[in-house]
């Protein structure tokens, strides 16, 4: 799945760069024939649009871009703060596939928590990746509407598919042992929140 994350974010790429071009030339034009006015709304217009998107580009390192980008896509829409920093290299050593999944459900799981606030209620996910002493630390919170129902070692999931879903924190600490890594859960009344450690692989071996 992280693959096709990453294929979706370099067409999105591709399509604003064209989008944008398009802009610059018709900003030009209306710049020649001295419609300044015209052009003050054009520019104005195109602000608010970017107020309202989600960003593409988090960080160097591509995968990783693509699967928050991807998960966190339509939450302006929806109303969903985002306050995301993410300070990785572009080559991670580590299992791409294992660190993926997990942030996958990670962001999965946020989202799904601020859809079930009760309309007025205020939404937001913060999310927090970086490197510190040698590890890859992961933080990330989301506000919530009372404490995650949980059933024996799987949370229950609000979704309509629920035999096919709720099993994202299983999933996550998964990954987590996968690679040496471990993963604490602070559940409250009005928040979520997860906190992951993994070990960074040695490249000189």
């Amino acid at each position: 799945e992280y693959i096709n994350n990453l294929d979706d974010t370099i067409v999105a790429v591709r399509k604003t760069r064209h989008e944008m071009r398009h802009h610059i030339e018709t900003m030009c034009i209306m710049a020649e024939n001295k419609y300044y006015d015209r052009l003050e709304a054009y520019l104005q217009n195109l602000c608010q649009h970017e107020k309202n998107s989600s960003p593409l580009y988090y960080s160097e390192n591509k995968i990783v871009s693509a699967v928050i980008s991807s998960k966190l896509r339509d939450v302006k829409a929806k109303g969903i703060e985002t306050d995301v920093s993410v300070n990785i290299p572009e080559h991670l050593p580590l299992n791409s596939m294992a660190f993926s999944s997990f942030l996958m459900n990670l962001l999965e799981n946020a989202v799904e928590a601020c859809d079930r606030l009760p309309q007025g209620n205020r939404r937001w996910i913060k999310l927090k990746i970086n490197i510190k002493k040698g590890k890859l630390t992961v933080g990330c919170a989301n506000s919530s509407y009372g404490s995650a129902k949980k059933t024996s070692d799987r949370y229950v999931t609000s979704k309509e598919d629920a035999d096919n879903h709720g099993y994202g924190i299983s999933i996550m600490q998964q990954c987590c042992e996968s690679v040496g890594g471990s993963m604490v859960i602070e559940d409250r009344e009005d928040s979520f929140a997860v906190r992951a450690v993994f070990p960074i692989e040695n490249e000189n071996g």
